[in-house]
């Protein structure tokens, strides 16, 4: 396909119709074919990074294996955040709740590959995981001391928690260990990250943000320079994992006359 490239200098032709376009995870029109056109500039103005981490679940709704021992999936961290710092948000909308009185704890699980939710009696880091993964630094306290129950609410850890969390880890989960196993309870998990998803823009529409299959589109990051897109052909763009991008397009066309509006 054709990359993107600069502007011709001087090139004659009036900004038309600049719109801002919400974009997710699927494929939409970005620019309709439309021959008279000399090209458009494409601006990524950023977006929301928040990516979902997977745990264990025994049944709909968010319900949680009920287990000691609450290992999340390892996901791979976004490459186009502006920063390595990280947050995990908890967010428990049914409460938990175990019988044996002890302090509750999540600690990081750092990896170099992705790894699948498990649970179980003991942990799932390490040799279960198919020893792809590690637990690593400091566990932080969930809740209160010697507690049976953890509230519904959001608990919230950045790197003054889980000091590990400022640093770049190519994938992550968490392990959550309870006092005995977990006898109710439902929750999400979430990683959030300074700056937004990675804009996608290509001629197939097709293209998926799948690693490896993104339809040979090619890649724009949040607030860097605008991307000029050369020509009158279809463009189809999407956001890349982690939420919605802000996407603004400035189309280019020749006048009658050939001259600058």
């Amino acid at each position: 396909m054709l990359a993107p490239s600069l502007p011709p200098p001087a090139a004659p032709g009036r900004l038309y119709r600049p719109r801002a376009i919400l974009l997710g995870q699927s494929p939409q029109l970005l620019l309709a074919a439309k021959p008279k056109r000399l090209g458009a500039w494409v601006y990524h103005n950023g977006g929301q990074l928040e990516v979902p981490v997977p745990l264990p679940l025994s049944g709909a709704g968010n319900q949680l294996a009920l287990a000691k021992f609450i290992d999340s999936a390892g996901i791979a961290v976004p490459p186009s955040a502006f920063s390595t710092y990280k947050s995990l948000y908890l967010v428990v909308d049914v409460a938990f709740a175990w019988v044996t009185g002890a302090q509750a704890t999540i600690q990081l699980v750092v990896g170099r590959q992705p790894w699948p939710a498990l649970s179980g009696a003991a942990t799932g880091v390490g040799a279960a995981a198919g020893a792809y993964n590690a637990l690593k630094g400091n566990a932080a306290n969930l809740g209160g001391a010697a507690a049976t129950s953890l509230a519904v609410g959001v608990y919230a850890f950045s790197p003054a928690d889980i000091g590990d969390l400022q640093w770049h880890h190519p994938y992550l989960g968490v392990e959550i260990t309870l006092g005995s196993a977990l006898t109710a309870g439902a929750a999400r998990l979430l990683l959030q990250m300074p700056g937004a998803p990675s804009l996608y823009v290509g001629e197939d529409m097709e293209m998926s943000p799948s690693i490896g299959d993104t339809g040979g589109s090619f890649v724009i990051n949040a607030q860097g320079p605008p991307m000029w897109i050369p020509g009158g052909q279809e463009f189809y763009a999407m956001a890349g994992p982690g939420g919605p991008v802000d996407c603004r397009v400035w189309e280019v066309y020749q006048d009658d006359q050939g001259r600058v509006a």
